[in-house]
């Protein structure tokens, strides 16, 4: 059995601030299924319009582009548009405040920011109270159940 993806079918990782959406889709979808599909996603179907969701591809191979190119045609296809499959797709929001689209916003991880946690290496009589706590417990209603 093979586990390659059908030819028609794709994936897309779709960034936003500190969020990414893995998004499914068919070459034959059109940009407007793909927004719909997101407002799903997230869970705003009730509020949101596709038509004040941008989506974008970068235009430069950085891993944290400075230039993108607004996929604006919802009519178009994914396969029209030459997208592939794990392509990374940027997406914007309409805002009403400022009547303009947002600016695309994705927060990368900073290597240098990760915290290493180091375990602490666990005391002999800390493994030996931890017995006795278990045994009290299951013995003070008498019956020798554990209580939660």
């Amino acid at each position: 059995m093979s586990h390659k993806n059908p030819t028609n079918q794709i994936y897309f990782r779709v960034k936003r601030h500190k969020t990414t959406i893995f998004l499914q889709a068919k070459i034959t979808d059109k940009i407007l299924t793909l927004k719909k599909n997101i407002i799903k996603i997230l869970g705003d179907s009730e509020k949101r319009d596709p038509k004040k969701l941008q989506l974008l591809i970068s235009t430069d191979d950085s891993e944290s582009p400075v230039s993108y190119s607004i996929l604006d045609k919802d009519e178009d296809t994914v396969n029209q548009l030459g997208l592939k499959d794990d392509q990374i797709l940027f997406l914007c929001f309409w805002d009403d405040n400022l009547d303009q689209w947002e600016n695309v916003a994705v927060e990368y991880p900073d290597p240098y920011d990760e915290v290493v946690e180091e375990d602490e290496p666990m005391e002999e009589d800390d493994d030996i109270n931890e017995k006795n706590d278990l045994e009290t417990i299951s013995l003070e209603d008498g019956k020798g159940k554990a209580r939660a």
